[in-house]
This record gives C-alpha cells, structure tokens and sequence, in this order.
C-alpha cells in the first residue's frame, strides 16, 4: 500500500509540470482571409486582427507580454475569430493596402463582410486591450458607430472632440475630415481649448488649421512652450512631405521649413532631412555636402557626430571628404570618449591609410569597450584586417 502511495505522489510533479506547459495565449484562426470572413458569418463573432511586422518592437511586445496574459486570452478567444497576419508578406500585402495600414501594431476588428468595426494603432496594455474589445462590441461607442451617427450629421462639440480622438488613434487619416468639420464650427480658434486641440490633432500642412498656427504661433508658443511647438511644427512638415513622395519633395520641404522658420532657426532640420533623402538616393556626393553643411551649425553632439563619421566610413571614397568626419570623431571623442567613437575613428584611420594609427585607436577602443561591457568585436576584426 505504501509502495503505491509513493508512486502516486512521484507521480504528482510530473502530471505539473505536464499541466504547466500548456502555454495560455490567444489562439490565432489557421485559415485564409477569406476563411476567416466565411466563419465570421456562420457564427457572429467579429474578428480581431493584429496587423503586424516582423520588425516592430511595440508588436513583438504585445505578443510576448498581451496575447499572453491569462485574462487577455480568456476573453479575444471567447469573444473573437483572432487573426494574425504578416503585413509585409502573403495575404498581408494586400489587406495593408486595402485598409490603409501603415503603422504597427495596427488592431482592427473587423465583421464578416470585411467591413471595419474599429480599429486602434500601437501598442496597448493587456487591461486597456481588454477594454478596446469591449468597446469593438459595442455599436454605439465603436468607431463604425460613430461614424454612422457623423453622417446621419450629429454635429455637438463633445462628440467630435471624442470622434476625433479614437479615429485619431486608427492612424488612417480618417481624422482629418473630423478635424475640419470641428473647427468649421466654432467660432473662436484663440482659446486655450481650441488651441490645445489643433495641436492634438494637426498632422498636415495643407489646411486651414495649419496656417493658423503659424500665423498665431507666439499664442501658442506662450501656451506650450517654444521647444514643444517648434518640434511639433517640424513633425507635421514631415509627416506631410513622407505622404507626398513626390520627385519635388525636397524642394516641397525647403519651401515648408522657410515658411514655418523664417529666422533660419530651422535650418539645421532641413538639412538633416536632406542628408536622409540623398543617403536614401545613394546621391553620396550632396549627402557629404549637406552633412558639412549640416555640422557646421550643429557641432556638440558627439553621438550625431559619430553616426556622421561612420556613414562617411561606410559611403565616401574621397580622402578630402573623409578628414572632415576624421575632425567630427575627434569633436565626438573629445565631448565624450567611449568605445563607439574610438571604433570609428579607428575605421576612419584605416580607410585614410594610417594603419598605425588605426591599430592604436582600435586597441584603444577595445581597452574602453571592455570596461564598458560591451561587443567589441568590430575593433577586433580591425586590428585582424591591419595584421593580415
């Protein structure tokens, strides 16, 4: 009798540590799209999808963190048809283009007839996920909703504020005509409740609500400060240059930032927007220039300056061009010595030729890494190269 008692306690852990495998997550539909729509249909359930890439942290952390969580999973698989889908690859390419997904995690709850319910972009905790479901269940409050109650022409300022604020959200545009209709209404943009709305919720240069800013922009500098508006000014002139994509969007761009920054006090933006656009042309010869130009009013960043140097080590051939990201390393390493700007100044002796020097500065670099506890292998690999 004993003997069996034994047996059947040993056996205890073993059948937990079984139970403990069982992973608790979402489960995620196997099917196609249109396989997903079809069971939509046959059962009633809205389905969720989480419209992802491979790249995006935020969506690697809801996987991790959210689709795990016991009360998350629990209640997207009672409630929801749940899909997953790779917004770069098969069927991905042609939902993200069909419901205008350009930002990542992008949730969607969609019903059987593939219309859209609601939707929010980026990440969401497990207890605020929770509640957008429930809030995706409900035809009043959700976005589908909403916008059914715009159109049939309801028109309160505290139903466009919260209108505004969840299509906002979506990152799908779909704000904007919102935004327009709202302001078209009042009558006195000045206050501070006005102003702290057009600076919510302008992201595009072209409207009405955009020139207003610039041309009150001391009112609301006073308000929010100058650093937070003349960013926010730079963000919306970039936001609407990166949905253009047209040839003449650098000159687009100049002509925005004179605009917006008069005084000049933008012009270190533009020119890093257009060191970006010709590294991105692989027009490597305006790219130095713009980058001389670009440190020549910005010279105290030393991680600025070591990012230039590098890209000047990976992309320019001329020796000339090349002393002037030797000089950008030694502002870096003289504002803040650290095995990233001593790898690369390294990298930048060795191109010059200066293969004593090189190996000096890369030992060095190895010295500093070592106490830093970082990958040193890249000045490793150097010295490798200069011994050969």
């Amino acid at each position: 009798m004993k003997s069996i008692q034994l047996l059947f306690l040993l056996s205890l852990p073993l059948l937990c540590f079984s139970q403990n495998k069982e992973k608790i997550q979402i489960r995620f539909f196997k099917g196609s799209w249109e396989e997903a729509l079809a069971k939509s249909k046959q059962t009633g359930k809205l389905i969720f999808v989480d419209a992802y890439t491979t790249w995006c942290g935020p969506c690697q952390r809801m996987e991790k963190n959210v689709f795990s969580d016991k009360k998350v999973a629990h209640y997207y698989n009672s409630t929801f048809i749940n899909v997953r889908m790779d917004m770069e690859r098969g069927e991905g390419l042609a939902f993200a283009k069909k419901y205008t997904v350009r930002v990542y995690p992008n949730l969607l709850y969609i019903d059987g007839n593939g219309m859209v319910m609601h939707r929010r972009a980026g990440f969401v905790g497990a207890k605020d996920f929770i509640g957008l479901g429930s809030l995706a269940q409900n035809p009043q409050y959700r976005l589908e909703g909403m916008w059914k109650q715009f159109e049939e022409g309801e028109r309160s300022p505290d139903f466009l504020t919260s209108l505004t604020k969840i299509a906002y959200a979506a990152q799908d545009n779909s704000h904007r005509k919102v935004v327009e209709e709202y302001l078209r209404i009042q009558t006195d943009w000045g206050t501070d409740g006005q102003r702290r709305y057009i600076i919510d919720f302008l992201d595009n240069t072209n409207t009405a609500a955009y020139d207003y800013l610039l041309a009150h922009k001391a009112d609301f500098k006073e308000q929010f400060g100058d650093s937070y508006i003349d960013a926010k000014i730079r963000k919306i002139i970039f936001n609407s240059i990166r949905e253009t994509k047209q040839e003449g969007s650098l000159d687009q761009m100049r002509r925005a930032f004179r605009r917006a920054f008069p005084d000049g006090s933008g012009e270190h933006y533009m020119l890093k927007f257009e060191i970006d656009y010709y590294k991105q042309a692989k027009d490597y010869e305006k790219f130095a220039e713009a980058s001389i130009q670009y440190h020549k009013i910005l010279n105290n960043h030393p991680l600025e300056l070591n990012n230039s140097a590098w890209y000047f080590y990976e992309l320019i051939e001329d020796k000339k061009l090349l002393k002037y990201a030797l000089n950008w390393i030694d502002a870096s390493i003289q504002l803040d010595e650290k095995y990233y700007n001593l790898d690369t100044k390294a990298h930048l002796l060795y191109k010059l030729g200066k293969l004593k020097k090189a190996k000096k500065t890369a030992q060095k670099a190895i010295e500093f890494g070592n106490k830093e506890g970082v990958d040193v292998s890249g000045s490793e690999e150097l010295i490798t190269q200069i011994n050969q």
